[in-house]
């Protein structure tokens, strides 16, 4: 069954059940609640929530349910707590372990998440969607993961002419040569523990009945976290990948595979890099130009012409890649018989519905607080490590 059909269906069980044009209406979908909107062709499945639209509120509830601080206020709140509590750790804590200090650091994200939607007495499971998605989907995420990676490499390398990284020196400290630690600590624990954060808590409570503008917010809001120009410009478009992804699957468990599979890469690569130095050495050969070659790839530290070399190379496989990854997405969509939504989205001819739902306001100083907090730990980053500063 095309998802074209499938969603036919649950129109008409929508008209069946009762529902009115225009009117939020809930039903079970393959075990799960699927709001819809409007009627007839022009209803779609909504699976978030458009925060407080729905809710049905009893007067003795508590204030932040009373609509006094909306949901998507509450993201800005969240977004600037886990901020301070983040830069106070770095501060305040000097953790020299690099494994303690990533996994303390990775609670400190997701706790207050979790602290957030238990004060808005949500289901964390069912708030962030976590949920079974087509096992089809599984093996191609890594496909899609395969092809995205000329497309960061190109945004990495444009960075690189104006910034300068430390994240590969960083991931080698972290796995200390051995590969379990380094996928458990890289990606495993950063998979779910910032797709719960921002794409679970924080997307969902801007998402409302506008899913792409809380994608691309949500996206910004994942790469100014990471506090450094170089990781902010990959990451936001990671995140805005990670953001579609999310919709085509109906499911977060999707974008942690995701996210996984994309820092796993880095590692694998990393490890890879180290066991071929020890083969060498083993091999009794001069290891002067490769351990030279592996402190730089560590390090990170391409001259300009190399990098404008690596992007004559990376520019024509992003292209490619590129379309491959779109071709991916589609297939993924369709499996999971939202492709069918996924076009509503941005449809000219359902444009006028989409413009009759509700706009909710998600820009708030406190959003803005942050931005500016972490453009500041930016420039901070950069400059200690130009060496302007003392760290």
């Amino acid at each position: 069954m095309d998802d074209e059909r499938y969603w036919e269906e649950v129109q008409e069980k929508q008209q069946i059940q009762g529902g009115e044009s225009g009117q939020h209406v809930v039903q079970e979908v393959d075990g799960q609640p699927e709001p819809l909107y409007g009627e007839g062709q022009n209803a779609y499945p909504n699976d978030g929530y458009r925060m407080g639209a729905e809710l049905t509120v009893e007067e003795h509830a508590p204030w932040w349910r009373r609509g006094l601080l909306s949901r998507e206020h509450g993201a800005s709140i969240l977004l600037l707590t886990i901020i301070i509590i983040f830069i106070a750790q770095g501060t305040l804590l000097r953790i020299n372990n690099d494994m303690v200090s990533i996994i303390v650091t990775q609670f400190l994200i997701v706790a207050p998440a979790f602290v957030y939607m238990a004060i808005l007495k949500q289901n964390p499971f069912k708030f962030i969607r976590f949920r079974k998605f087509h096992i089809g989907s599984a093996f191609l995420i890594p496909l899609l993961v395969v092809c995205l990676v000329p497309v960061i490499g190109v945004l990495n390398a444009l960075t690189m002419l104006f910034t300068t990284p430390t994240i590969g020196t960083t991931v080698n400290d972290i796995m200390g040569g051995n590969l379990l630690i380094g996928l458990l600590l890289v990606a495993v624990l950063p998979g779910f523990v910032e797709e719960t954060t921002f794409r679970g808590a924080l997307y969902h409570s801007i998402r409302g009945a506008r899913p792409v503008r809380a994608i691309f917010l949500s996206a910004l809001m994942f790469g100014a976290m990471h506090m450094n120009f170089n990781q902010f410009v990959y990451a936001t478009a990671l995140g805005i990948i990670m953001g579609f992804l999310l919709e085509a699957t109906g499911s977060i468990v999707a974008t942690m595979l995701l996210h996984f599979c994309f820092n796993g890469n880095s590692v694998i690569l990393l490890w890879l890099m180290t066991k071929l130095t020890d083969m060498i050495k083993d091999m009794d050969v001069d290891m002067s130009v490769y351990e030279q070659a592996l402190e730089q790839s560590s390090n990170a530290s391409l001259s300009t012409p190399e990098i404008m070399m690596a992007l004559c190379i990376l520019i024509p496989m992003a292209v490619i890649g590129g379309a491959l990854a779109f071709l991916l997405y589609y297939a993924i969509a369709k499996l999971n018989k939202r492709w069918y939504y996924i076009c509503f989205l941005f449809s000219k001819s359902t444009k006028e519905q989409r413009d009759s739902y509700p706009k909710p306001r998600i820009l708030y100083i406190t959003t803005i607080i942050c931005f500016i907090i972490c453009l500041g730990m930016c420039i901070l980053a950069e400059l200690q490590a130009r060496g302007l500063i003392l760290q």
